[in-house]
């Protein structure tokens, strides 16, 4: 009797399990969508749904996306939502199913994707499978985790300032470059050598410290009437300190191959390079007076200047070749700065006078948030030694858009 019951426990509790048995799947899908947009569109995702268990039925799988979900429906599509699971199906068989990802510019920095899987005879949830969704925006702000090892094609947008008169605003700042450390790797004699290019657009203005090099003394003479004896006559001699001033708008197109000569493994670099700079300067030269004295003297009559004028200022537009050399030094601080520093020198073309260019250029910038604070310094020499030229300066602040999201400049 103890055996027949024994018996019978195990065959029903065969039945039960028999009966318990129920319909299960695993989803293979990526758990991140990390894509860099190159223009608006979508982006696809492919994943499949494997059987982990079967009851002999069919199934109808639904897939939808779940409300809780903070990317929404609009954002987010999923192609083939409907997949006939048949009762001759068994374990280990796979589906496929696709998604798309649009390219939202409103969308939230991060976002979650849930996605239900659903036996529609049922309306029983299977399973969920979570995607986190990379922000669209994030790719046409500033890459934070920029290195000097990588292409880089960026736009700074800001403001110039003229730091010799109480730090004011003056003008759009903008500059679209593109930097390549690696477009060509020869290897000479056993040795790796590194090509790149260094290339640009820069909308920027100058301005000069005129109180040196361009401040001089000029008499004024105004004559007496009544005063005039026969070559002589007596004039009143007014003596003015004359200062000119000359502020430049440049919109300047360069370009240069680089030499890799240094590298460290914290990606500091440092190039040589031959550089090539287009410049159209629109100058407004400003002339100031200030008097210094007066007095009466009686002179020779002749043709004098009487008074300064009311011309005060003149404007005119010039073109620039420069050809010359520049080393690039770029290096990070600490992860949050990446500092640029360029000295340059070499010849120039002018329409002004031909002379000889040297300078530097320099850039900090904070790599969260693309801030950048940087500047020009660039003296001219006259090699007839017919004119003297004061530096020219240029303080910006600017922040930085990376355009590898607009264009596929970067892979």
């Amino acid at each position: 009797m103890k055996k027949l019951t024994a018996i019978f426990l195990v065959i029903l509790c065969i039945q039960i399990h028999s009966q318990a048995q129920t319909f299960q799947i695993s989803v293979n899908c990526d758990n991140t969508i990390k894509e860099e947009f190159r223009s608006t569109g979508y982006v696809h995702l492919s994943g499949d749904f494997e059987i982990m268990a079967v009851d002999g039925n069919a199934h109808p799988i639904q897939i939808s996306l779940n409300p809780a979900s903070t990317i929404t429906n609009s954002d987010f599509m999923i192609l083939d939502k409907s997949h006939p699971v048949l009762a001759v199906n068994a374990v280990g068989d796979k589906f496929l199913f696709h998604v798309l990802l649009k390219n939202d510019k409103t969308s939230e920095p991060t976002q979650m994707a849930i996605i239900d899987f659903t036996d529609a005879n049922t309306n029983s949830l299977l399973t969920q499978h979570i995607i986190s969704v990379e922000n669209a925006t994030a790719t046409s702000s500033y890459d934070a985790n920029y290195d000097y090892d990588q292409e880089e094609f960026r736009i700074d947008l800001g403001s110039n300032f003229d730091f010799l008169d109480g730090l004011q605003g003056e003008g759009l700042y903008a500059n679209v470059q593109t930097f390549h450390p690696k477009v060509l790797e020869l290897n000479i004699r056993g040795k790796t050598l590194n090509i790149g290019s260094f290339s640009g657009i820069r909308r920027i203005r100058s301005f000069n410290d005129s109180t040196d090099v361009n401040s001089f003394e000029r008499n004024y003479y105004q004559l007496l009437d009544g005063t005039s004896n026969n070559d002589t006559a007596d004039y009143v001699v007014s003596t003015f300190n004359q200062t000119v001033q000359q502020d430049y708008n440049i919109l300047s197109m360069h370009g240069s191959p680089l030499i890799e000569l240094f590298s460290s493994d914290k990606n500091s670099k440092i190039f040589f390079g031959i550089h090539y700079n287009l410049e159209r300067k629109r100058v407004s030269t400003s002339f100031n007076y200030n008097l210094l004295a007066t007095d009466t003297l009686s002179l020779e009559i002749l043709p004098r200047r009487e008074s300064p004028g009311n011309n005060n200022q003149i404007d005119n537009t010039f073109y620039d070749h420069h050809f010359g050399m520049i080393v690039p030094f770029m290096f990070p601080i600490r992860d949050k700065l990446n500092v640029t520093f360029i000295p340059h020198f070499g010849r120039t073309w002018s329409e002004l006078t031909p002379s000889m260019y040297y300078g530097v250029y320099f850039n900090v910038m904070e790599r969260s948030s693309g801030i950048n604070l940087g500047g020009q310094v660039s003296a001219y020499h006259d090699i007839h030694g017919k004119r003297n030229f004061s530096p020219l300066m240029n303080i910006y602040l600017t922040k930085a858009f990376d355009l590898g999201s607009l264009l596929t400049y970067k892979k």
